[in-house]
């Protein structure tokens, strides 16, 4: 019996492997807000929002100013990140969008500004000083010395008003003088701001006295040798009494009196002893 032999050849063609090619495309990546050149005032607090589109899968989005990361990645749409607290300085703002296969694409530059916040003015008043007393009718001139260190000279308002009398007035810009004209007798507050734009700042207040001048009348010397007069002046204010033995003085204190009423008797009594000349001045 015979036995067939049977021979099979298999040919096969040399067989590789060829991994995926890695896309090449990056993610497009766009911030929408802010606008390029938009100013802040520090602390600076704002929202970036970008846009990221891949041929791929986005993995996430970063932002970076100045090349320093402004927080944590996002990782899905929208893509939106707030900053806070952003000090003074100029920035450079990117969004930096990496896909799945750890391809990476940055947006164009965002440039942003973060000005100082807003100082206030400075102001203050050097005439008249406070307490001065001046006789009516009288004209008490306003001077003052106001700055910004961050902006254009600015107004000054003054006010001054007493019981009687009250008006306010602007002065738009240096120097700021004011001549308050005719001022009649009475207690005054005096006071003044300096603003710009956005904030003012008061000075402190000043308390000035217009009086009628002081009249004396009667004079008289006593049985005992003293002298008497009676003086005339403003309720509220303090007189001062000067005794001389000659008209030039040296004239040298007697008393002071506060008037309760609008006239007040005066004698010399021990301490104007042989003092032949008196005088009355405004405390």
């Amino acid at each position: 019996m015979s036995r067939s032999i049977f021979l099979v050849i298999v040919l096969t063609a040399p067989f590789a492997c060829v991994p995926r090619a890695a896309s090449a495309t990056p993610p497009n990546v766009t911030i929408l807000r802010p606008g390029n050149g938009s100013r802040f005032t520090a602390p600076a607090a704002f929202t970036i929002y970008a846009t990221a589109t891949d041929d791929g899968v986005v993995a996430k989005v970063e932002f970076f100013a100045n090349g320093v990361s402004l927080g944590s990645p996002v990782t899905v749409a929208p893509y939106i990140l707030a900053v806070r607290n952003l000090g003074e300085g100029e920035y450079a703002i990117k969004a930096v969008g990496t896909d799945n296969e750890g391809t990476q694409g940055t947006s164009p530059t965002v440039n942003v500004t973060v000005a100082p916040s807003n100082r206030p003015p400075t102001i203050s008043v050097t005439s008249p000083l406070d307490g001065a007393v001046f006789r009516a009718p009288t004209t008490v001139v306003f001077e003052a010395i106001a700055s910004d260190a961050d902006g254009p000279s600015p107004a000054v308002t003054v006010n001054i008003g007493s019981a009687r009398y009250g008006n306010r007035y602007l002065v738009k810009t240096p120097p700021y003088r004011l001549q308050l004209t005719d001022l009649p007798a009475g207690k005054y507050v005096i006071t003044a701001w300096a603003f710009d734009s956005e904030v003012r700042t008061e000075a402190p207040s000043l308390n000035i006295t217009v009086v009628e001048p002081v009249r004396l009348s009667d004079p008289k010397t006593l049985a005992d040798g003293r002298f008497e007069f009676t003086i005339s002046g403003a309720v509220g204010l303090e007189y001062v009494v000067e005794a001389a033995t000659q008209p030039g003085g040296p004239w040298t204190r007697v008393e002071t009196l506060k008037f309760a009423a609008p006239t007040q008797a005066f004698n010399s009594g021990a301490s104007g002893a042989g003092s032949r000349f008196f005088r009355v001045v405004t405390q």
